[in-house]
């Protein structure tokens, strides 16, 4: 396969699976070993692009939304961005061991379950705090 083809279907598995409830940094991967595509060896650009564009389309498509969070009662987009910061802490820590998880399509594959399994208990528990009548104006950090 030619790489201009090879990216382009990068891009597109990266723009299908983004709106999934598991990772698409995890199918990329997948993808890339067990195509075995080049794709996965190019320089950290084509991630870096494919990722950026898709959250510029989710910009673009959840504008209003996304401008909601910041404005008026900032409190839930101020929640938003410190429950990120232990993601982003993580990722500066541990991106090499990650990264080297990244060629063992098995783990992969274990860990987009277990992401999977996280989200059905979050759901699950979300739907639970709905049901009792708890609010978004209720959150706190503690």
């Amino acid at each position: 396969m030619t790489e201009l083809l090879e990216a382009a279907i990068y891009g597109l598995l990266q723009g299908l699976t983004e709106f999934l409830p598991v990772s698409s940094s995890g199918h990329l991967a997948l993808y890339t070993n067990i195509f075995n595509s080049g794709v996965g060896d190019a320089p950290l650009a084509l991630p870096v692009l494919v990722h950026v564009a898709s959250l510029v389309a989710v910009l673009i498509v959840f504008h209003r939304q996304v401008a909601r969070l910041f404005s008026g009662d900032r409190r839930l987009g101020i929640f938003i961005c410190i429950a990120t910061l232990p993601a982003v802490v993580a990722g500066l820590l541990f991106h090499g061991f990650v990264e080297s998880l990244t060629h063992r399509p098995i783990l992969v594959a274990v860990f987009l379950m277990g992401t999977g399994l996280v989200l059905i208990v979050g759901e699950g528990l979300a739907r639970r705090r709905e049901i009792q009548g708890l609010a978004e104006q209720q959150m706190t950090l503690g």
